[in-house]
């Protein structure tokens, strides 16, 4: 399917749309994807994200590009013989969208030996993108593909005020790029574009966007508006200019053949109307209907501190108003009307705090009228503030919106005067007020929501302890593991055991036990020596906890055929499992029959359960052979010879 290309305006946090995607190697094991961030040229790309985790890299230059290779230690196996150097498991490379740019040469490099799907005509030309390699790896990539997700500093705007074209956060100039541009905007040309200073034009909504406000300590301050979001280029032209004007209590306009432009500030006044200047009565309105009268906002914002997630900024709630909206009669005033509104471009608490305001304060100036004027007043545009005197109103410089204005013929056919319409609505300076003690802290919340992390926790507690092989083998002993399982069988499937002599480089698996298991015993090590034993639990979706690590001496002294057999003519401390046979001294030749050697004894057709019961007498034991069966015993009761206890960690 199509994807329409992201517009990213401001700094904010932006998902992405995958463009390509292929393995490489025999075994699949390397990811390669170019992931679509904007459909136009950025400013930069600050910051990379997989599943929930910011990633952090170095930087090298292959193939003339900048790689950057991620260092984070979840992403990291140095036991993965896939992986980049040190055991990195992912690299990428950042292209900014110029309309110009070449092809990723890292790209075309890293799969010109093989599909080489990428060419130098794989430019993608006006689209910001990563180029990502991501090796498999069960551990860090056991859930599935991850999440990817950017910070990013989005498009350059151009700004009347010094002709220049840069990276910014004001809302003015973004509303203005976004009217011009010609790929994607309303393709409204610089001659229809109001720059002026003066009130209405983008280059004074800009100064108002850029002034400071200070917050509730008295000290911080804040630029009074800045638009940071994203959007599509198949979203409607309406709702996107609608979504940049909230940013900065905005409203905008088409008069004379441009667009005007007025932020959330309060105006002068540039005319009063008086009774004089009143051509007929004045229509006034003020039954509102109640649905539409607020005395309590709900904002809900982007919270640039919380990964840019969409957070509810603490309610604002007029208690005058409530109390207006009470009806008479009620204990408390608890008649409340909440406005619920989104703020898609605003990523502050405080910023939303102040454009809550306005709106709650401009929503309860309900008066509206319709007046008939001369007309001096066709100069007036919509959104311009304006006074007016009458005497029967009661109104002394009471200030007004024009809504609307219109040309009107009045007087009649016989004497037609030409006079100006105008809709008026009841505004207030103060509407645009906040002061620092009407700020309140956000509600502490759970926390950003988390995006698919299945990551595992490693065992804990993990411990080893040599005891004795009773397996009727020379030089060996058994390693007795405990750990405790971070995870139910809810979540994993079992807990993986690997061992090796601390001196080799390569683990070996041992095992792999059950969810409900935290013991194991690891049989047959080598005495006299240190091991590395780790655990690992596997996951029900195939993913990797991280390893837990033990060191184990085993400890002993490793014993050869004259540990067995000695010089003197006797067999010293031959045991078995439960050192069921002491037995007097057993002369030399009796035991080294030419028969009975070394290797037979120690063969594996001599088992624990091969030495069980019944007896083996002289004659046995000194026969030309003996057989498996021969050594059936757990008793040698028939030798006279004097022999010391059997023990087959012994023989």
């Amino acid at each position: 399917a199509n994807a329409p290309r992201a517009i990213v305006y401001g700094q904010c946090r932006v998902g992405g749309t995958i463009l390509h995607m292929e393995t490489q190697g025999t075994d699949n094991h390397m990811l390669h994807m170019i992931v679509a961030l904007a459909g136009h040229e950025i400013e930069d790309i600050l910051t990379v994200r997989l599943n929930d985790t910011d990633l952090t890299s170095t930087t090298s230059t292959i193939s003339s590009t900048t790689v950057h290779t991620v260092t984070n230690s979840e992403f990291t196996n140095t036991d993965n013989a896939n992986s980049f150097t040190s055991g990195r498991l992912i690299r990428f490379t950042k292209n900014l969208g110029a309309d110009d740019q070449s092809a990723d040469a890292f790209a075309i490099s890293s799969l010109s030996g093989t599909s080489a799907s990428i060419t130098s005509n794989h430019r993608y030309r006006g689209i910001a993108y990563l180029y990502i390699q991501l090796i498999y790896d069960s551990e860090a990539f056991g859930g599935g593909l991850p999440a990817i997700s950017c910070v990013v500093k989005g498009k350059k705007v151009f700004d009347p005020r010094n002709s220049s074209t840069a990276f910014s956060t004001n809302p003015a100039l973004i509303i203005r790029d976004f009217l011009t541009d010609t790929r994607y905007g309303l393709k409204a040309t610089s001659d229809e574009i109001n720059d002026a200073t003066t009130t209405g034009g983008f280059a004074s909504a800009a100064n108002i966007c850029d002034q400071t406000v200070t917050l509730a300590d008295g000290s911080t301050t804040e630029t009074r508006y800045t638009c940071s979001g994203f959007t599509n280029m198949s979203a409607s032209g309406e709702g996107v200019l609608e979504g940049l004007l909230s940013s900065c209590g905005g409203r905008i306009s088409y008069t004379n053949g441009k667009f005007n432009l007025f932020a959330g500030a309060s105006q002068t006044a540039s005319l009063t109307i008086t009774d004089d200047d009143i051509l007929e009565p004045i229509n006034v309105s003020t039954n509102v209907q109640t649905g539409e009268l607020y005395n309590t906002v709900k904002a809900m914002y982007v919270n640039a501190d919380e990964d840019f997630v969409g957070t509810d900024a603490p309610i604002l709630q007029s208690s005058t108003f409530l109390n207006e909206d009470t009806p008479s009669g009620e204990s408390s005033a608890n008649y409340v009307k909440t406005l619920e509104i989104q703020l898609p471009f605003t990523t502050s608490s405080t910023m939303a705090q102040r454009l809550a305001s306005i709106i709650l304060k401009a929503n309860r100036k309900s008066t509206t009228l319709s007046v008939l004027a001369s007309t001096k007043f066709l100069q007036l545009q919509p959104n311009d503030f304006v006074q007016l005197t009458n005497e029967r109103l009661s109104f002394s410089n009471k200030l007004f919106l024009v809504t609307q204005t219109n040309l009107e013929l009045t007087g009649g056919d016989d004497t037609p005067v030409v006079a100006v319409r105008l809709g008026l609505k009841e505004i207030a300076s103060d509407v645009y007020d906040f002061a620092g003690s009407e700020y309140t802290s956000d509600v502490s919340e759970g926390g950003a929501v988390t995006t698919r992390n299945l990551a595992l926790t490693a065992p804990a507690s993990l411990s080893a302890s040599a005891v004795t092989n009773n397996s009727f083998s020379v030089n060996s002993v058994n390693a007795l593991l405990t750990w405790t399982n971070s995870h139910d069988e809810n979540f994993i499937i079992g807990t993986q055991i690997q061992y090796k002599v601390s001196s080799d480089s390569n683990f070996d698996d041992y095992a792999m036990v059950s969810a409900n298991i935290s013991r194991a015993v690891v049989r047959g090590l080598e005495a006299n020596k240190t091991y590395n034993i780790r655990v690992r639990h596997v996951g029900v979706l195939n993913q990797f906890s991280a390893f837990s690590t033990v060191n184990l001496s085993t400890g002993g002294t490793v014993r050869g055929s004259a540990d067995v057999i000695t010089s003197e003519g006797t067999a010293a401390n031959i045991n078995n499992q439960g050192n069921l046979a002491t037995l007097d001294t057993v002369d030399t030749a009796q035991l080294v029959n030419s028969a009975v050697t070394e290797v037979k004894i120690i063969d594996d057709a001599v088992t624990n359960a091969l030495i069980a019961t019944d007896a083996v007498n002289q004659d046995s034991i000194a026969a030309n052979s003996v057989t498996a069966t021969e050594i059936n015993v757990a008793t040698l009761s028939s030798i006279s010879a004097n022999v010391g206890t059997l023990n087959a960690g012994t023989i």
